[in-house]
Parts: structure tokens; sequence; C-alpha cells
């Protein structure tokens, strides 16, 4: 099935010297036992050399693969089984007419550098694809930002897929006691009607984003035509409100309660901050941990989303309280996100936020004065890090008040009076607790909690 190679063919295929290959083939990792070798040893060598660079002995490869002979064999990708020829890259992009260092800069934009020089037929196809693209007149460096969001996205899609998959599939079945064949058995029965769904997934959702991103461009061309917006500068520069939001004290609660119950914190955040952001006409640009990018086309909407999610990251019980920081200005899209001076800033302003705080810049408040309910207070100038000049900033607040809420020093909950449940009092300030283990990590260290 597919290409037939000599050791000195994998090597040219593959990067791995021929001396090492043959010691491979030795262990009985690759090849078969005539010294041939066939498409498969490209993947296998792939394998092999990826499980080395993560501190795997070779002879713990080899072992594992005599115990357990089918777990290389197990790994023959779709193109393998299909029985596809390879290429090398060069060879690829003159079959297309592409030259070859555009066919390299692309290959490497996929995020498929990592596959070294080898190209399969499905990869072809690809590249026919992207040849057509360049030849309907779309320039190369937006082709090249499409596909590397491409790579990276679905990357990601992938990679939720097998550690869910395994995570919630495969360890389950093994904690139920199944092993060996019939734990492949079992697994594939879960997993086989599974992969029928992925492609279908993947087209349903794009149709819908696509839906949402046409709506998106349709109503900036409309802003534009009406002189309500600046029109966008031909490197993709648009003026937009950026926000930056995250959970103040957040490390000290994930190091009081141990990183999955601060998963779990994160997990409810994070349905708030898409709800509230999906009605508020914004877009979450990416999430890094428990803190979120987000993108307004108006200072308003960033604002009044700003003061809705504080307010209801607030009212949730027993719940660190969220900080946020929001800059109006001209943002630059590359590559599927936003960059440029105007987030650097928002980000700044987040970091400066304190708990329950919403602070914005000038230029917002400038874009957002005059909403019903909102109160825009002088903050002062800040000199705020990596900004050469003292950024004046005013702290956003909604003018009807709530009940007041008090801090667990140690995990940074806000608590009402009826969530406390234990209360200390050195001198004459009062330490409240969510629990009793935080009472207790507070009794035994008081003054790290109180510095």
């Amino acid at each position: 099935m597919g290409d037939r190679l000599s050791i000195d063919g994998l090597a040219e295929r593959t990067g791995e010297p021929a001396g090492r290959l043959a010691g491979w083939h030795d262990l009985g990792l690759i090849g078969d036992e005539t010294g041939a070798f066939g498409a498969g040893d490209i993947e296998r060598v792939r394998l092999i050399r990826t499980l080395l660079g993560r501190g795997v002995a070779v002879d713990d490869v080899a072992r594992t693969v005599r115990d357990h002979a089918d777990v290389l064999a197990r790994w023959v990708p779709g193109w393998l089984e299909r029985g596809e020829r390879t290429h090398t890259l060069d060879d690829a992009a003159a079959r297309v007419g592409l030259e070859p260092e555009r066919a390299r800069r692309l290959w490497r934009a996929s995020g498929l550098a990592d596959l070294g020089s080898v190209a399969t037929d499905e990869d072809l196809q690809g590249l026919r694809t992207m040849r057509v693209a360049l030849d309907a007149g779309l320039p190369e460096d937006a082709l090249v930002q499409i596909v590397r969001v491409y790579g990276e996205a679905l990357g990601r899609v992938a990679e939720a897929e097998t550690r869910l998959f395994h995570v919630y599939v495969h360890k389950r079945l093994q904690q139920e006691g199944l092993a060996g064949d019939e734990l492949v058995a079992r697994t594939d029965a879960v997993s086989g009607p599974l992969e029928e769904l992925v492609e279908p997934a993947v087209l349903y959702f794009h149709r819908k984003a696509w839906d949402r991103a046409m709506r998106e461009d349709l109503i900036t061309h409309l802003a534009e035509e009406a002189g309500l917006w600046p029109t966008i500068d031909a490197t993709g520069q648009v003026p937009a409100a950026v926000a930056f939001i995250d959970l103040s004290g957040f490390t000290s609660l994930a190091s009081a309660m141990g990183d999955l119950a601060a998963a779990q914190v994160v997990d409810r955040f994070a349905v708030i901050v898409r709800e509230t952001v999906g009605h508020s006409l914004g877009q979450i640009v990416k999430q890094i941990g428990d803190g979120f990018m987000l993108l307004f086309h108006d200072a308003a909407s960033a604002l009044r989303c700003g003061l809705a999610l504080e307010r209801r990251i607030g009212d949730e019980p027993q719940f660190p309280a969220a900080r946020l920081g929001i800059h109006w200005g001209p943002v630059l899209y590359r590559d599927g996100d936003y960059v440029g001076t105007t987030v650097n800033l928002a980000a700044r302003v987040a970091a400066e936020a304190g708990a329950h705080e919403v602070l914005v810049t000038q230029a917002v408040h400038d874009h957002a004065a005059g909403l019903d309910d909102v109160e825009l207070v002088p903050a002062g100038g800040r000199r705020l890090k990596g900004i050469p000049e003292s950024v004046e900033l005013y702290a956003a607040r909604v003018t009807a008040g709530r009940a007041a809420k008090q801090t667990d020093p140690v995990c940074h909950m806000q608590l009402t009076a009826a969530e406390v449940a234990a209360r200390v009092t050195i001198d004459t300030d009062e330490h409240v607790f969510c629990s009793t283990d935080c009472l207790q990590l507070f009794v035994a260290a008081p003054e790290q909690y109180t510095s």
C-alpha cells in the first residue's frame, strides 16, 4: 500500500539520519523483515520522534511495542488507509503550479511544518485550492492569514475532540475495568459513529459563523456609507472598543481551593461572559485562563456590556469579583486576532482595575457619554506599565446600588452576610470566610493574607 522506500528514501522524507533509522528498524519499530519501508513508516518515525522529544527512551518505546503489538499498527492515518502516494513539497508545488517558496510559506502558515516536506495526494488538492484563491485575486498576505486561522482554529477543534474523548470515554471505560481487546472494541464502537459526524458538524458551525460574519460585514459597509464609522484602512485597521476582563484574586483562589474547583469557577465565569457578550453586540476575541479579550464596534455597547458583566458576576453567590478595562481606538486585524496600541492600553487599564471595578479611558468617556443610569467618575491620571504618558481614567458605575459584599482574604470569594461561614477579628479588623478550609489556612498564617 502506498510508496515503497529504501532507508535512504525514508531518511530523506523524515529528516532522520539513516543510521538512526537502521537502529529503530533493528528494534522492530519501523520497516519489515526485508529492510523495506513504506509510507506508514514516515508516520511511525514522526510518532517515535515525538515520544523521544518528550523524554521517553527508545528502549521503552521498543518494549511497549513488543508487549502491545498493536500500538503502532493502530496509528494509521486516513491517507495511508486510502493508499495515497507521497510527494516532496517541491514536487507537489510544481504539480499544482506554485513557486516552491510560496508553497513553503503556505505550508508553514497551515501549521503543517512539523510534517516536514512530505505531501500526500490530499495535500496536493489543498495546495490546488490555495492556487485557485491566488489566481482569483486574493493577495498572498491575506491567504496566508486565512490559512493560518484555519490551521490554528481547526487544530483546537481536533485537540478538543481527542482530549475530551480520551477523558470522558476511554478513561471511564478503563475505570469500569475494561482492558486489552475489549477496551479497544468498546472504544471503537463509540468513536466510529462520532467520527462520521465530525466533518458535517464543522461545516454546520462554519455556516452559522459565516452568516454572523457576513451580517457584521454588511453593517460595516452600511455604517461606512452613511458616514457613521470611519472607513476601514486598507491595512485592516478599524476603530473599535476593546475590553479585557478577568477575575480578581483568581491565583489565590486556585491556590486555596485547588485546580478542579478553580476550573469550575472559570467554567461558570465563561458562561456568564459568553451570554452577556452575545446579548451586547460584542465578540469574544479569545480566552486566556480566567481572562477574556472582547471587541465592540461602538464604545457605548462595550461600556454597557462591561457594567452588565460586573453586575452579573457580582450577583453570583460565593464568587470572586471581576475587574474590567476598556479603551476605544484603532485596532489592526491580523490572523483572526486584533493587535495594536489600543489593545495594549486596554489590557493595561484592566490590570489597573480593582475588584468590582470597570475602568475606562478618556476615549471611551468621550464616545459613550450620556448613557442613562451610568456614571463615569474621574479616577485620575495613572502611570500604566509600558505606556510613556499618564493615562486619564474613569470608574464606570451603574447609579442603582446593590447589597454590599465582603471578601474572603484567602480565596477572594465575594460573600453576602448569609454566605459567610466563619468570622475572625484581629485587633479591630474583621475577616470573613467562605468555609472552614479557608479559615484554617488563614489561622495558620494570617500574615500571608493581611499584608
